[in-house]
């Protein structure tokens, strides 16, 4: 898919949001790794473009650059040396991009790596780096930025080297709303995991959040893996582009839902109604089912059911399907709660956050039963 050019005017709203949230998650992520003991921190951004637009608003380069300043200006337990490889292939951007990351003043533990390729080529350059420091046995936490422009470049063999990488977070963005609007032409669609069956309910609206969980099927069949949407309206609403973010821990993907059902309190995945419900917070109806968004009752009725069943037994599982769910500890424990007043489940105390579930080496704590106590 071509586009125009964004570098040659100010970034539009949609633009803005997309760097936004990039903005948020690298916030969120750096300070974890400068704590904890990696030998290297990375960040990789594949389509890098010139690091600011016309208007001088930084880039995701420049983002990356100004969040890591910030947080090595703080106290922090590791000092690993951290390296940012920036890619980009047309070399009059690429050439902007050098000039601007030459004039910025640069700790002496962050190191920048320019590319002038294309995305295959910079891509593999990952792969050889990533392989070469397993072999040497050097611990590193990776970060993917893949601001394409179009749907074609997250290939399934793409898509599943990355997925298949420990602690390698990844965020791409892609034009999903495209694939709707030529959903009868095969060729659209081609490289992404999109079938015939996945563009029979699609519309412009859902069409990234179907997009997401079409790239489901391409994760290894019972893998912990974590995939979330966010969706981003574009020209009034007649385009729907958005990011995709894949964590294979509970860490990485419960901070990028933060930063999601923050931006979107009603549904955590979208910049605009995705489900045309109309729901306006601060006016609530005598009605509790019309107050909640139709993605939550969802949730709540199929964790109620799996709980009820037996089939999630500990917080540590009920909070991973939250996970799954794109929801937060929040939002299952709520649930379990109303099971408790309503007498479905005896009254006890429910723990459903990281810090109980998602650390490495939480003790699951099981869910009581009536007749268990």
């Amino acid at each position: 898919m071509s586009g125009k050019d964004l570098h040659k005017e100010a970034f539009d709203e949609s633009t803005l949001v997309k760097l936004d949230l990039y903005r948020r998650y690298v916030r969120a992520w750096i300070p974890v790794f400068l704590n904890l003991a990696v030998d290297r921190i990375q960040i990789f951004d594949f389509f890098a473009g010139p690091g600011k637009d016309i208007n001088n608003v930084s880039g995701s380069p420049l983002i990356a650059l100004e969040e890591i300043m910030t947080a090595l200006a703080q106290r922090h337990k590791n000092n690993p040396p951290i390296h940012l490889y920036f890619n980009e292939y047309i070399k009059a951007k690429y050439d902007d991009l050098k000039s601007l990351i030459d004039g910025t003043q640069l700790s002496g533990s962050v190191k920048v790596h320019l590319l002038n390729a294309d995305f295959p080529t910079a891509f593999a350059k990952w792969g050889e780096i990533h392989s070469e420091e397993e072999s040497k046995h050097i611990k590193t936490a990776d970060l993917l930025f893949l601001d394409q422009n179009g749907t074609k470049q997250i290939t399934k063999e793409v898509f599943s080297r990355i997925t298949s990488t420990d602690r390698t977070d990844f965020l791409f963005f892609i034009s999903s709303s495209y694939i709707n609007r030529f959903k009868g032409q095969e060729q659209n669609r081609k490289g992404t995991p999109i079938e015939e069956a996945d563009l029979i309910n699609m519309t412009t609206k859902t069409s990234h959040r179907i997009l997401c969980d079409a790239y489901k099927r391409w994760l290894p069949r019972g893998s912990e893996y974590y995939l979330a949407p966010f969706s981003i309206a574009k020209d009034h609403g007649s385009n729907v582009y958005g990011l995709i973010f894949g964590s294979r821990h509970p860490a990485g993907i419960d901070k990028f839902l933060s930063i999601c059902w923050q931006e979107d309190k009603l549904r955590g995945e979208a910049n605009f109604d995705i489900d045309g419900e109309h729901i306006v917070p601060e006016q609530r109806t005598f009605w509790d089912e019309i107050n909640v968004p139709n993605k939550l009752q969802v949730f709540e009725m199929h964790l109620r059911e799996l709980v009820l069943s037996k089939r999630l037994t500990t917080n540590v599982e009920v909070y991973k399907y939250a996970l799954s769910e794109a929801c937060r500890g929040a939002h299952a424990k709520e649930v379990l709660d109303k099971l408790v007043r309503e007498k479905k489940l005896p009254k006890q105390r429910f723990s459903i956050s990281y810090d109980s579930c998602g650390l490495r080496g939480a003790v699951p704590k099981p869910i009581l039963y009536n007749g268990d106590c």
